[in-house]
């Protein structure tokens, strides 16, 4: 079972590494034809819409978890009758909720003007958004079956339906973007490989699964019914702080400050996203195995597995940072120009965000896994309400900008969120004492990476050369003195020692795989 596990999580993290890593560079390239075809209030306007649609998004309350958490026991018994049910549960579910976003997206169609600060001239703005809320609505349809390949750990498969598809999606774009400049037809494209991505999951999951090809009456049981009604309340709290958290900046942004300065801040976190992608693609793909150690009830290996995956995230999240902090405005300088750049005050707010999202992967995986929706849905509301206040706070009064946006997600996080998720994680679902030196263990790490990241960035800011040389020296100076201190410091430590194990050990699995 352990072997089938670890096994199961190497295949789903390297197929999904190896591919979100191509589909990044698509991305990076399409961002790159999109600013320079259309501009940098287009792509504002696209991001703001992206983050108004994921707010409407608010009417699938969770669900999708809940019926994930419902799917690990009966996969874990095989018991297909219960897993059909729970499909075309999840299946009426997904219809009704894509049609409440259509109807909720269209009633707030003739007010999107409001959100949008400086971008008076442009036309068709309503027509953009109905585009974007068509895409949206499209994904509801279908799409559940993804969630039951993922749950039975068969994520390589869904992974690769994304791959392909947004591969072409990406260059078709692209070649429209080039010929006509047209944003109708790009999101039209954008609608269609949609539509035909989930359908063609559907067929895939069809064939894994055949019992989801038959036709049943029956309906989930009372017991069934409870515990998805239970999740599900418990994640209406976390949907709300997620979306506040998450997906307000770029609406506040644009409202407050200008929807040119929204696709300024939308370049640099495509740039974020875009690594946070690679890595969650790469780390979500165990999450299923969690999920399945939960059912086995093993408090004792499952808390050396938390260790060891929060010591992965922090430090994927040292090494990021450091990365960010030194080559984000080199970089961005060479791909768009020095004019699309933010100072390093707003960067280092940015970096900052990315380094405390990153290390609450790990209690936010375990919190998933073991269900524990109600306590961290009251928390996601307190964390919603206080990370709004504080944002219109330095946004009004104070007239703080871009940096009183990023403050407000970074304060909340730093009052709430750092300490809660964790002690939640231990008391509910490890059962054991969190202790002081957990939050001890954090602080070293955050200063580690900061005094690192500072006397790197130093060292760096008395040299001066050309865009693509400092691109260039940046990247190496930055990987010698991260990657050796880092070596240096914890090449005894035994979480160092497991990691470099199963980098070795997914090595050799991928050569067995394609040799």
């Amino acid at each position: 079972m352990e072997n089938s596990r670890t096994t199961k999580s190497i295949v789903n993290s390297s197929v999904a590494l190896i591919t979100q890593i191509i589909i990044t560079l698509f991305q990076f390239a399409m961002q790159t034809v999109f600013i320079h075809t259309l501009g940098a209030t287009y792509l504002g306007i696209n991001g703001l819409f992206t983050n108004v649609l994921a707010i409407l998004s608010f009417a699938e309350l969770g669900i999708g978890n809940a019926i994930v958490f419902s799917l690990y026991q009966p996969l874990a018994t095989n018991d297909l009758k219960h897993i059909q049910l729970l499909m075309n549960f999840f299946k009426k579910a997904y219809n009704i909720i894509g049609l409440v976003i259509l109807v909720l997206g269209t009633l707030f169609t003739p007010f999107i003007h409001i959100l949008i600060k400086g971008a008076e001239d442009v036309q068709y703005l309503r027509i953009y958004f109905m585009l974007f809320l068509l895409n949206s609505v499209v994904s509801y349809f279908f799409s559940y079956k993804r969630t039951l390949l993922i749950a039975d750990q068969k994520g390589y498969l869904s992974t690769l339906n994304t791959f392909l598809f947004k591969l072409m999606q990406s260059i078709i774009q692209i070649v429209i973007l080039l010929l006509t400049h047209n944003f109708i037809l790009y999101l039209v494209v954008q609608i269609v490989f949609t539509l035909v991505s989930n359908f063609h999951i559907s067929i895939l999951a069809n064939n894994v699964y055949p019992i989801l090809k038959n036709k049943t009456s029956e309906k989930l049981s009372k017991n069934d019914l409870d515990l998805i009604k239970s999740s599900t309340l418990g994640l209406i709290g976390s949907q709300i702080g997620t979306i506040v958290v998450l997906n307000t900046n770029n609406l506040l942004i644009s409202a407050f400050v200008g929807i040119f300065f929204t696709g300024i801040y939308s370049s640099y976190m495509m740039v974020v996203q875009g690594i946070l992608n690679i890595i969650n693609q790469a780390m979500d793909a165990v999450i299923a195995s969690l999920g399945n150690l939960a059912v086995e009830d093993n408090n004792e290996k499952e808390y050396q597995i938390y260790r060891q995956h929060l010591f992965l995230s922090w430090s994927i999240s040292f090494f990021c940072s450091i990365y960010f902090i030194t080559l984000f405005n080199p970089f961005v300088t060479v791909w768009l120009g020095e004019q699309y750049t933010f100072s390093m005050n707003i960067v280092f707010l940015i970096v900052l965000n990315f380094y405390i999202s990153q290390n609450r992967k790990t209690p936010l995986s375990f919190i998933n896994s073991h269900g524990l929706f109600t306590k961290a849905g009251i928390k996601a509301i307190f964390e919603a309400v206080i990370n709004l206040i504080i944002c219109f706070i330095l946004l009004i009064p104070f007239k703080m900008g871009i940096s009183g946006v990023l403050l407000g997600t970074i304060a909340v996080n730093l009052l709430l969120n750092i300490w809660f998720e964790p002690w939640l994680v231990f008391h509910d679902g490890l059962f054991r004492k969190i202790g002081w030196s957990y939050f001890v263990e954090y602080l070293q790490g955050a200063l580690f990476t900061l005094i690192v990241g500072a006397v790197i960035y130093s060292g760096l800011s008395c040299l001066s050369f050309s865009p693509y040389m400092t691109l260039l020296v940046n990247f190496n100076v930055t990987t010698l003195v991260t990657l050796s201190t880092y070596i240096l410091v914890f090449k005894h430590d035994t979480r160092f020692k497991v990691i470099a194990s199963m980098i070795k050990k997914t090595i050799m699995l991928i050569k067995r795989k394609f040799s």
